[in-house]
This record gives C-alpha cells, sequence and structure tokens, in this order.
C-alpha cells in the first residue's frame, strides 16, 4: 500500500496526537427491536506480526467486461472446497497492490508492510478463502524505492464505478460453477467503504466489514484532513500556553507547522498567529484541490451520494471498524453511520471504536504523535475474522 493514507491526507499526518495506550474497543451493536447499548469487546492489545498461515496462494486473473482482467492471488487454507465462504478485499485509495504495500518509512517499526497480506491471513487463520488484487493499472511493488510501479497511468484517472465494477467481478470470480451458492464477505477499507455497498447493488453480497468506514462525502472529509484536524491540533495541543499564537519552540514539536510558522509574518516577536496558520492551510488546500478536481476519479466521487444514505439501503450484516484516532475518517464517521443504520432499523450492525489507533489501526511511533501506516493491529484482524466466521456459520446456509 504505497500511500496507505490515500491521496487526500498528505498535510494532516504531520499533526496526528495518538495514543498507544490500551486499544479495546468501544464497541456499539443494535437491532431493529432495540435501543443501542454499548458493550465491551476485548481484542489483543499489542502491535505484532503474526507469522503467515499455510494456504495455498496461487495468482490469479479476474476477467472484467470490457476491460483487461486484474491480477490478483487467492488465498486459501489447506481444506478449503468449492464452497468455502470467501472475503475479498477492497482497496482504499491510491495504486494499491494486491498486497498492500506500505513503505518502511510509514511503519510504527520501521519495516515495510505487506498490510493486505495480514489482513488476508487473518481471515485464513479462520478458514476463509480471500480474494485480493491489485487495483486497475498497479503493476507490482518496486522494493528498493518502495513505492508501485504503475502500468496505465495515473489511478487518479479511474472513477469510481470502474472501481465497483472491478471489485464486483471480482465477486463474480469466486461463483463460478460448482461455486456459485459460495458465500462472500467484503472487507473494505476506506475507499473500500464506499465501494462496498456499490458492489451490493451490483451482486449478492453475504456481509461488510468496513474499516476506516466513509460516511461524508470525498470534499467533506479531503477539508477535515487537510484543515480541520490539523487546526484542530494546533489549538489543542501545540498551543501550549493557550494564547492563539504560536511560537517558535511550540512550532518544532511538528515539521509541518514549522514550517508553516516560518511562511507567516510574525504579529508579535517571535510568534505566528493560528489564524494566520489556518489560512495558509486553506491555501496549501485549494492549490491541491485544484489539481486533484479535475481527475476523473474525484469527479466520480463528487456525483455519489454520501455512504451515509447508501449504506442502509444494504441489509445484510455490517461491522464497521473505526480507529479511535483515524486521521483521515474520523470516530465521528462511524457515528454518522451508525445513526442512519439505526434510523433504517438495520437488523445486524455494528460499530466498534479502537482508542489509540489511526487509519491504519496502528498506534503512533513511541515517542512520536504522527500516525504511522501498519501493521495492523493483530487484535483488530483477529476480531474481524471472529465477526465474519460467526455470521457465516449462524446463518447456516
Amino acid at each position: 500500500m504505497p500511500h496507505p493514507r490515500g491521496l487526500l491526507a498528505s498535510l494532516a499526518s504531520a499533526f496526528i496526537c495518538a495514543s498507544a495506550g490500551a486499544q479495546t474497543p468501544e464497541s456499539l451493536r443494535f437491532s431493529a427491536d432495540a435501543l443501542p447499548r454499548f458493550e465491551a469487546v476485548r481484542a489483543a492489545s499489542t502491535i505484532g506480526r503474526r507469522p503467515t498461515p499455510p494456504a495455498f496462494e496461487p495468482n490469479v486473473e479476474i476477467p472484467v467486461a470490457g476491460r483487461p482482467a486484474l491480477t490478483g492471488t487467492l488465498a486459501a487454507p489447506p481444506n478449503a472446497g468449492p464452497t468455502t465462504p470467501a472475503i475479498v478485499l477492497l482497496a482504499g485509495s491510491g495504486a494499491n497492490t494486491m498486497d498492500g504495500d506500505a513503505p518502511s518509512h510509514q511503519t510504527v517499526d520501521n519495516k515495510p508492510a505487506k498490510l493486505y497480506k495480514d489482513v488476508s491471513d487473518a481471515f485464513v487463520r479462520r478458514g476463509f478463502v480471500v480474494l485480493r488484487y491489485s487495483k486497475r493499472g498497479v503493476a507490482g511493488w518496486d522494493a528498493e524505492k518502495e513505492e508501485p510501479i504503475l502500468s496505465d497511468g495515473p489511478v487518479e484517472n479511474l472513477a469510481i464505478g470502474t472501481l465497483a465494477e472491478d471489485a464486483a467481478a471480482a465477486v463474480r470470480s469466486l461463483r463460478q460453477g460448482a461455486s456459485a451458492r459460495r458465500r462472500v464477505i467484503l472487507v473494505g477499507h476506506s475507499e473500500g467503504t464506499r465501494l462496498a455497498p456499490m458492489v451490493a447493488e451490483r451482486e449478492r453480497i453475504d456481509g461488510m466489514i468496513l474499516l476506516g468506514a466513509m460516511a461524508s462525502t470525498l470534499e467533506s472529509l479531503g477539508r477535515y484532513q487537510a484543515i480541520e484536524r490539523p487546526l484542530s491540533m494546533i489549538r489543542d495541543v501545540y498551543d501550549v500556553d493557550k494564547d492563539g499564537f504560536i511560537s517558535e519552540d511550540e512550532a518544532r514539536a511538528s515539521l509541518l507547522l514549522y514550517l508553516l510558522y516560518l511562511s507567516q509574518d510574525k504579529e508579535k516577536v517571535g510568534r505566528a498567529s493560528i489564524e494566520s496558520i489556518g489560512e495558509a492551510l486553506e491555501e496549501r488546500y485549494a492549490n491541491s484541490h485544484a489539481e486533484y478536481s479535475a481527475t476523473a476519479w474525484y469527479k466520480s466521487h463528487m456525483a455519489l451520494e454520501p455512504n451515509v444514505a447508501a449504506l442502509p439501503r444494504y441489509r445484510g450484516p455490517i461491522l464497521i471498524m473505526q480507529g479511535g484516532e483515524d486521521e483521515n475518517t474520523p470516530p465521528s464517521e462511524a457515528r454518522l453511520l451508525q445513526k442512519a443504520l439505526r434510523d433504517s432499523r438495520h437488523p445486524d450492525a455494528t460499530v466498534r471504536v479502537y482508542p489509540g489507533l489511526g487509519h491504519l489501526f496502528s498506534p503512533p511511533r513511541p515517542g512520536s504523535r504522527a500516525a504511522t501506516g501498519g501493521p495492523i493491529d493483530p487484535g483488530v484482524l483477529d476480531a474481524a475474522a471472529q465477526w465474519a466466521a460467526a455470521r457465516t456459520l449462524r446463518s447456516g446456509r
């Protein structure tokens, strides 16, 4: 996953303040016959790397009508058969490989990570078949440069409808011949959480797990990531003396804040007003927005209704998992979805928020406030796989 925070979140990441404390989630479960109530759901609390489970992982091609085939891999436990329940992984925005490669400088342990392979392994351990695939136009990963290899131009050229058709084709590929009745659960991350209900409109889906879920529009989230969250961090964390100004010493706590500080006219000796820094953030956002707002990807997103309106139409089981310190899709997004699902009297939806974890469910590095790009907390992965196993077994199908 070369840009695990997606295409928009370049400014906010330098300001993130997260705690690496306990990661027991706040969980909200509701049904059509009961008011929401909070439950404590305990998960593993340490970041670590699990050994790869024994699995058969052949590379596969996924046929897509009218377009070149997608490249993916199909991971399976040793006893898998044609009707073994399956998972399809839906990537977040950016040029993602099938393994979700993340460069070492972004991870909590300074080692390259394979985020989607870690997700896959967790579900294989629970007995699922898992299909993951590289985003269209991504040919692989350059391990030396730690960046994706593109084969067909920028991924911003892809409209979200194309991405949804690709995902639907992946689901169909798992239900050929003797596998026609196979149960399939979607596991989407970030932008993949908006794709999931679009896929459910095209194919039968037996459940959704939404990691770092979107409720609002792309434009709204872009402003949150680039302006609102950084300003909140400046006021609440970096303005230590709460005087509305940032001194040079206060600015040195964050590289981006320091650069913004240096660019400002100092209204008081050695200090820049938070108001002027906010104006600088607005200007930076406007400049970047002008570049990507003309892309097919952005235009297609803006034509969509927000996920808070789309998701409740799906009536199958839903698990929403959100990092308590998510710098891209904050916990408030999960709460918006929770309210919409409750108001629609959805029969089976669960919301879990994991304190101290960011958009990729990893904590900051020790002594740092900056968000990290993995590895994903194993407890989060185990909880997701356990939920999926309970739904497929409970259904008796």
